[in-house]
């Protein structure tokens, strides 16, 4: 039998039950822990260690941002799933920014919530396409004078830091580009020097806001 993604639900009981129901029947999933506070869901993440943290907004509505910065120290090894409201489109570039590996809105069938925490889990990020547009969007609006830090960098630079946002390995990257995977270990660290960034998660934030990270999952 194939090793299950382990998934912590952080949402009310009744959306808890829907959720486990609908990823245990595929057997791929085991849901491992279930939290009714954001809290709760940042304590059993540290105790359980699951694959993936599926995170409802509607359980912590001031708070869910907090919470997957809380939970982005965990990663690589834990990624973090936002479950938005289908009208919720604002919150959208702050989640992003904040670390989440995904969001997929309420809205969306039951096999789709299967899909993207299947990517999420396998360490690829899943947002709507629009996630992108209102990010630019707002950082056009800001002036945070993205491109003179992009012009830093060459082609293959670029290149690799859309593909470490994606969520690929040195490895993965290196068979691509093709490099060795500590060539590709070097050129993040110099990309990251470049622009002046510390974490992977400010890497997948950079790389959204310059328009280099085409997204997976709903329209």
């Amino acid at each position: 039998m194939e090793t299950q993604t382990r998934v912590l639900v952080n949402a009310h009981a009744m959306i808890r039950d829907g959720l486990k129901l609908i990823l245990e029947e595929t057997r791929r999933f085991c849901v491992v822990g279930e939290a009714g506070s954001g809290e709760e869901a940042v304590r059993l993440a540290r105790e359980k260690e699951p694959d993936v943290v599926l995170v409802d907004t509607a359980i912590c509505p001031m708070g869910v941002i907090r919470v997957v910065r809380a939970l982005t120290p965990l990663r690589p090894k834990i990624s973090v799933l936002v479950l938005t409201d289908p009208e919720d489109s604002e919150s959208l570039g702050p989640i992003i920014e904040a670390g989440a590996m995904g969001s997929i809105s309420k809205n969306r069938p039951a096999a789709d919530l299967v899909m993207v925490v299947d990517l999420v889990a396998a360490g690829r990020m899943c947002f709507p396409q629009r996630a992108s547009r209102l990010i630019q969007r707002r950082t056009e609006t800001n002036g945070s004078g993205l491109e003179a830090r992009l012009v830093k960098l060459n082609e293959k630079e670029r290149t690799i830091l859309s593909l470490v946002a994606r969520g690929l390995t040195s490895k993965e990257i290196g068979r691509r580009i093709p490099m060795t995977a500590k060539s590709v270990d070097n050129a993040r660290s110099r990309v990251r020097n470049k622009l002046g960034l510390k974490t992977r998660a400010d890497l997948v934030a950079f790389a959204i806001k310059a328009g280099l990270l085409h997204q997976n999952g709903e329209p």
